[in-house]
This record gives C-alpha cells, sequence and structure tokens, in this order.
C-alpha cells in the first residue's frame, strides 16, 4: 500500500480487516501497523485467549489441542459485533469450518505467507509455540 489515501479506500471498503497465516508469517506485526495506519483497534485473538483461559502452550499441554480449538471459536464469535479493527489470528484458525464461516462474516481476510525457512527463522527461539517441536525447519 502507498499512500494514506490507499488505507482509507481501504478502511471504507472492509469492515473489519482479519489477517490469517502459519505462525510467525508477520500477522501480529502487520495487522499492528496497519491497525494504527487506518486509526483503528488491533486485536490479537491470541492474546484475548492467554488473558481469559491462560498461557497457550499451557492450554495444549494440559487440555489438548482440541479445548485450545474451542477457546479459539468462542473467542472468534465474541468479536462478530464489533467493528473497526484488525484482527490478527491464530495460525490454525482456519482448521475449522465454523471458523471460516465466522471470519468471513466480520471482514475482509487477508492470508499472509512467508516460505518456511523464513518463519522458522523468526519463531526457533520462542519456546512458547506449542506445535513446533522440532529443530528441522522441513518438518516444522
Amino acid at each position: 500500500m502507498k499512500s494514506k489515501r490507499t488505507f482509507k479506500t481501504m478502511q471504507k471498503k472492509y469492515k473489519n480487516i482479519i489477517l490469517t497465516g502459519m505462525m510467525g508469517s508477520g500477522k501480529t506485526t502487520v495487522g499492528k501497523e496497519l491497525a494504527a495506519l487506518l486509526n483503528c483497534n488491533f486485536i490479537d485473538l491470541d492474546e484475548i485467549i492467554e488473558k481469559k483461559y491462560g498461557k497457550i502452550s499451557d492450554i495444549f499441554a494440559q487440555k489438548g489441542e482440541a479445548y485450545f480449538r474451542e477457546a479459539e471459536t468462542q473467542e472468534l464469535k465474541n468479536l462478530k459485533e464489533k467493528e473497526k479493527f484488525v484482527l490478527s489470528t491464530g495460525g490454525g484458525i482456519i482448521l475449522k469450518d465454523e471458523n471460516i464461516e465466522i471470519l468471513k462474516k466480520i471482514g475482509q481476510v487477508f492470508y499472509l505467507s512467508a516460505k518456511s525457512e523464513t518463519i522458522y527463522g523468526r519463531i526457533k527461539n520462542q519456546n512458547h509455540r506449542p506445535l513446533l517441536n522440532t529443530k528441522n525447519p522441513k518438518k516444522a
């Protein structure tokens, strides 16, 4: 995006902007910058979950991924009535069809991608990532 005019156009066109993609693809970084440029709220779904349910790594370890995915869906539903925000989702949010339908209803969904080596380089030292259990970027 090249100018404020482009951002204003985007803001008028989309009620909300949702960023999806693998962990480490840049959703939070891009989302914060975009929200600042659009003068709207930035929401990180993982932060919401951690405030309400505890650390994501603990949720995975103690209650499992299915429990986490259910909490993710519930918190996503709680955003249905909000407007003027950029949302950063967890990388696995699109694993449930129900989530995809909710995302489409609350805003325009954008998928951020990066090469696996780039993603691995960004997150390899982050021990709070429950799904990253390898030192091999190809396996991750």
